[in-house]
């Protein structure tokens, strides 16, 4: 008899746990750490690639109805499961990050070290500077790499590596001079 499995969300916040079958929803996706609720990008991937049902109460979801619903409470849920499913088609690790539409990847099952801090933006959707620089320098405290993986209108993802650029307080040809003398 095999193990059909099931994820049951929370109506108020959409995230699951796996009901029956840990491991082979464990098999499909980073549960790390083990705990973890499952967000509600993850219960789409499932949905996405058959390998589980998603239930919301007595309401068994199909993945149109999962995507709409998390649509009412982020704007971007299209765009992020787009990112989240072009990671993992590229053979990446990601797991949600501890912001809205954030994704860290990890460098493997065995070895979870983060590498790499993904802000999700959509081609268009007005983004303020001092947020991304807050961003990248978020980023940085953690010791991640940082990247803005922009969803353009045709659902096509583009990866960028940003980085804050802090201009030297004097002339570059004050602070050169200033070198060549301390040097000798």
């Amino acid at each position: 008899m095999s193990c059909k499995p099931v994820v049951e969300l929370d109506e108020a916040t959409l995230r699951g746990r796996p009901v029956g079958c840990r491991e082979l929803v464990a098999k499909e996706l980073v549960l790390i750490p083990e705990d973890r609720p499952i967000h509600p990008v993850e219960a789409a991937h499932l949905l996405y690639r058959g390998t589980a049902e998603v239930r919301l109460g007595p309401r068994r979801l199909n993945f149109e109805q999962l995507i709409s619903l998390y649509a009412k409470r982020n704007p971007l849920a299209l765009a992020y499961y787009e990112v989240y499913l072009e990671l993992r088609r590229r053979g990446r690790l990601p797991i949600p990050g501890p912001r809205e539409n954030t994704l860290i990847l990890i460098r493997s099952r065995r070895n979870p070290k983060q590498t790499h801090y993904i802000l999700v933006l959509e081609e268009g959707r007005p983004v303020r500077v001092s947020q991304l620089a807050m961003f990248v320098e978020e980023a940085r405290k953690r010791n991640l790499e940082p990247v803005l993986a922009i969803v353009d209108r045709y659902g096509d993802v583009t990866f960028y590596t940003p980085m804050v650029f802090h201009p030297a307080a004097k002339p570059v040809k004050e602070a050169v001079e200033e070198s060549l003398e301390a040097t000798g």
